[in-house]
């Protein structure tokens, strides 16, 4: 797999679910191809009996995790985390499941990375409002899409570096798709940009 691969199989997996905002609604999804269910890690402790001990790392409560459970699998997610880390997360362990990790290295982690940044901040999505905006801000990115402020901060900046974009049918259709809600939030008359 490559960080290419990770990026088509986030637009594919966009394709397939009822675009109705901005902002990839995670809770809502449907999952082509694969059977996932999500819980809290602590609602998974508490239905389980599983002491929270077992999910933790270096003294900390991790972020995420995805359990195989017979041929699907459950990701669980820190309910603690705000919003825009928890989306993300999930978003990373939707990506390990769908890009078949086995194991969890460096590769790995580069690849749910931009699994989730392409899920929840599509590359096509995020050029079209930058086209049509002018700029992309952080703030304004964060809100679009319901990520922290340093998922939207790292996005734009690795947009910025790249020096090419891939536009195929399935970024055209997913253009075509989200294209009411980018125009929706465009002529908001209370998006300031500072």
């Amino acid at each position: 797999m490559t960080i290419a691969d990770a990026q088509c199989v986030a637009t594919w997996l966009l394709l397939q679910q009822n675009i109705n905002s901005l902002a990839t609604d995670l809770q809502s999804m449907v999952f082509a191809g694969a059977s996932i269910l999500m819980d809290t890690i602590q609602g998974y402790c508490s239905k389980t009996g599983m002491p929270l001990s077992e999910f933790k790392s270096r003294g900390q409560l991790l972020d995420g995790t995805s359990v195989p459970v017979g041929p699907g699998c459950l990701v669980l997610y820190n309910h603690a985390l705000p919003v825009g880390r928890r989306r993300f997360t999930i978003a990373r362990e939707l990506g390990h499941v769908y890009l078949g990790h086995k194991q969890r290295g460096v590769q790995q982690e580069n690849e749910a990375d931009w699994f989730a940044a392409q899920l929840l901040m599509p590359e096509c999505i995020m050029m079209e409002l930058w086209s049509r905006n002018g700029w992309l801000m952080q703030h304004e990115v964060s809100d679009w899409f319901m990520v922290s402020g340093a998922a939207a901060r790292h996005r734009i900046g690795e947009m910025q570096r790249k020096h090419w974009y891939h536009i195929g049918e399935q970024e055209l259709e997913l253009v075509q798709r989200y294209l009411p809600y980018i125009q929706e939030e465009l002529k908001n008359p209370y998006l300031v940009s500072v």
